[in-house]
C-alpha cells in the first residue's frame, strides 16, 4: 500500500469518527430539547370537545385509542412513544426506512393529518384506533 493511499485511508476513517460523533451530540441535544415534553394524551371524546381548529388535525393516535396533538412534530412524538433516545432510535433504524413509516411500525401507533394517516403495515389497529380514526371522522376534524 502507498503511503498517499494509507493517508487517505487514515483520513477517511478519522473523518467517519468525527462525523458519528458528531450525530451523536445531535442526539444527546435532541433529547435534552424534548425531554421535557410530555404527551396530553386524551380520550378521543375529550380530544374532539376541545379541538377548535377547521381543516387542521396533526395527531398521534396510540394502540390504547388515546390521542395527543403532535409536539414539535410527528417524528419526535412518535420517538417518544417507543421509549428510547433518539441515538437509539436512529442506531435501530434502517437507513434505507422512511422515518416516520419506521416509527409508524415500531410503535403501532397512528400519524393523523386533516386529509389521511398512516398506520402500522404489519399490525393489526386495535378496536380502540379504529373506534378513535371513525370518530374524528365523524366529527369531521378529519376530511378521510
Amino acid at each position: 500500500m502507498k503511503l498517499q493511499d494509507l493517508f487517505e485511508k487514515i483520513a477517511q476513517e478519522s473523518f467517519q469518527v468525527e462525523q458519528q460523533e458528531i450525530l451523536e451530540q445531535e442526539y444527546k441535544y435532541l433529547d435534552n430539547i424534548y425531554s421535557n415534553i410530555k404527551d396530553n394524551k386524551l380520550h378521543i371524546d375529550e380530544f374532539i370537545k376541545n379541538h377548535h381548529h377547521i381543516n387542521y388535525c396533526e395527531a398521534v393516535i396510540y394502540r390504547d385509542g388515546t390521542i395527543a396533538y403532535v409536539n414539535p412534530s410527528h417524528v419526535e412524538t412518535l420517538i417518544r412513544a417507543t421509549g428510547l433516545t433518539h441515538s437509539e432510535v436512529y442506531n435501530e433504524m434502517p437507513v434505507w426506512e422512511h422515518t416516520i413509516l419506521w416509527l409508524v411500525n415500531k410503535t403501532g401507533c397512528i400519524a393523523v393529518w386533516y386529509g389521511d394517516y398512516i398506520a402500522p403495515k404489519d399490525r393489526k389497529l386495535t378496536l380502540e384506533q379504529h373506534i378513535t380514526l371513525k370518530k374524528l371522522s365523524n366529527s369531521n376534524i378529519v376530511s378521510f
